[in-house]
């Protein structure tokens, strides 16, 4: 459903629950419509302008409340790990870790770094010349003093757990023994060939001055996370000063660690996407002095546009996992500990264990996931009657009048709309639809290019001949396309079904060497091609590493309705 510029989804999770999305319109026709390569129905309905600030406010309030749930969920279990831990439960583990940390490297050889060496110089003369000791020994200290989380307070009140405050203390440690030093660590960087023009560079000269003092301002700073935003700006400063003194664009290396390399040759459109990374990257230097949420965005658009640029060596790249604030977490070393005794931390877990229970009561209550009386599509309708029903009621109450009109034109109950193309049909049959529309899937786009080229369309019909579509690991083996072929989807299904077995007995024999990959795959393809015998298409394929469209204009409706 989409509200303005915003579309709500929910998806079924791992845990057993199911969650509500929240994206903005280009993000989600991206992800639905071009890398899962599926077609979207769209009706509009007109409501008014109270109905639409009622149903945003509803959805966003539900989506907050419901985030705090799920983040409450994981800090449980990261805080159940590390009490275990300190108890010897546990064997150490890397659940704990140093965010940031990972921006660094060892420096090959111990020269010094001016950046550390500058910053030493400012921290004396802002702050004395035993500051940076003394902090440390500050942090030292706090650990033993750290006390558990207080899991009394009500599920949906967030809490600042004993494990976040200790990976909080232990990054600003790290962070002062980092700037304590000059020649151990330097930053991970990334140098593009574009050069600095004057411009660029007094542009980057006065980022610098303004890094410096958010450095300063950091280390005196009160907030929990102040170590994490310490490394980041120093590493930052550090590619800064490279900058200037290159008179090169030189930035941190800002993708994920866990970022899927791929092969060059499944990116499709290798030269247009290269150009479009440029035009991006020239678009995106301001004009003006760098604010924070500026520089990092040129950031992400010039990693982004450097590893595209390592694709044309055909080696394997990072095509997604670029971060306006990169994480780079390293394993966190358990070298001290709070002084909490053995039974104060089994009643720590004894509360954790009784809040964990609430928490999991609650979600049952709201989130569970069934298949049929509680998916995808019914707890869209649900969230949709909450809101209505509640605002209804309460304009009954201030109103003399017994009937209301319905602020969407008609009523939708959940629990017969399963289905989602049954319920598309009841959106089109109940509610006050003004337009609808079909807005094709990626390969659907390429299909109408090529409707005039018979011998284009002919290619597209099978994944061996198709120039759009490339094989990736996120689809098991298949050779046709069905979902435009209904005259001839079983005897493609079936094609496509005997491929699906060949990849399933091929699984049994790589099963000692790819850990089952195959023979999950094979399965799964199985499943996806024996409904095309009954004429039932589901497989579309997918085309995980195309980069967004440069418009996304044509996907979305003006603000100001609701879209299913």
């Amino acid at each position: 459903m989409q509200l303005a510029d915003q579309i709500y989804h929910y998806q079924h999770v791992d845990s057993g629950y199911i969650r509500l999305i929240k994206q903005d319109v280009a993000s989600f026709h991206h992800s639905y419509r071009f890398l899962q390569n599926r077609p979207l129905h769209s009706s509009r309905i007109d409501v008014s302008d109270d109905t639409l600030t009622l149903l945003r406010d509803h959805f966003n309030q539900l989506y907050a409340n419901q985030e705090l749930l799920f983040k409450a969920l994981a800090n449980v279990e990261k805080d159940r790990l590390f009490l275990q831990q300190l108890l010897q439960e546990q064997p150490s583990n890397t659940v704990l870790q140093i965010k940031g940390l990972g921006l660094f490297k060892a420096n090959p050889q111990p020269i010094v770094n001016p950046t550390l060496q500058r910053l030493q110089a400012l921290i004396k003369t802002s702050y004395g010349n035993d500051f940076l000791a003394k902090r440390a020994q500050q942090l030292h200290n706090a650990i033993t003093t750290l006390t558990p989380s207080d899991w009394s307070k009500p599920l949906a009140t967030p809490v600042y757990t004993l494990t976040e405050h200790y990976q909080d203390v232990q990054t600003a440690r790290h962070a002062i023994q980092l700037l304590q030093q000059d020649s151990v660590l330097t930053a991970n960087t990334i140098t593009l060939s574009e050069p600095l023009t004057p411009k660029d560079a007094q542009h980057l000269e006065n980022f610098q001055h303004a890094l410096q003092n958010n450095i300063l301002s950091l280390l005196n700073s009160n907030r929990p996370d102040w170590g994490y935003a310490l490394l980041i700006n120093i590493a930052r400063l550090m590619a800064v000063d490279a900058s200037l003194h290159l008179q090169q664009w030189v930035f941190i290396d800002d993708f994920a660690d866990d970022s899927q390399r791929v092969p060059s040759k499944q990116i499709p459109n290798l030269a247009a996407q290269l150009q479009a990374a440029k035009q991006q990257w020239l678009a995106a230097q301001p004009s003006t002095n760098f604010t924070e949420m500026a520089y990092s965005r040129l950031e992400m658009i010039a990693n982004h546009y450097a590893e595209l640029g390592k694709a044309g060596q055909g080696i394997a790249i990072r095509y997604v996992g670029e971060q306006a604030l990169p994480d780079k977490p390293v394993p966190l070393v358990i070298d001290r500990v709070p002084n909490l005794s053995v039974a104060k931390l089994k009643q720590a877990l004894a509360n954790l264990n009784h809040y964990e229970t609430q928490l999991h009561q609650q979600l049952a209550q709201h989130n569970h996931y069934d298949l049929v009386t509680r998916n995808c599509v019914t707890e869209l309708f649900r969230s949709l009657d909450d809101a209505i029903i509640n605002s209804t009621t309460l304009r009954l109450a201030q109103s003399a009048n017994t009937h209301l009109e319905q602020p969407l034109g008609g009523h939708i109950r959940a629990d017969y709309n399963f289905i989602p193309w049954l319920a598309f049909q009841s959106v089109q049959s109940q509610l006050r639809v003004s337009d609808s529309q079909l807005f094709p899937s990626y390969r659907g786009l390429q299909l109408e290019k090529s409707a005039n080229q018979p011998w284009q369309s002919l290619r597209e019909i099978s994944t061996l001949t198709s120039p759009s579509y490339s094989f990736n690991s996120d689809d098991a083996w298949f050779i046709f396309f069905t979902d435009d072929s209904v005259l001839l989807r079983p005897v493609l299904g079936a094609v496509n079904t005997a491929t699906a077995i060949t990849q399933t007995i091929f699984g049994l024999f790589t099963l000692p060497f790819d850990e089952g990959e195959n023979l999950h795959a094979g399965t799964v393809g199985i499943l996806m091609s024996a409904p095309e015998l009954l004429f039932i298409n589901i497989r579309k394929g997918s085309y995980p590493y195309l980069p967004p469209p440069l418009s996304l204009s044509e996907m979305s409706y003006k603000a100001g309705g609701t879209q299913h």
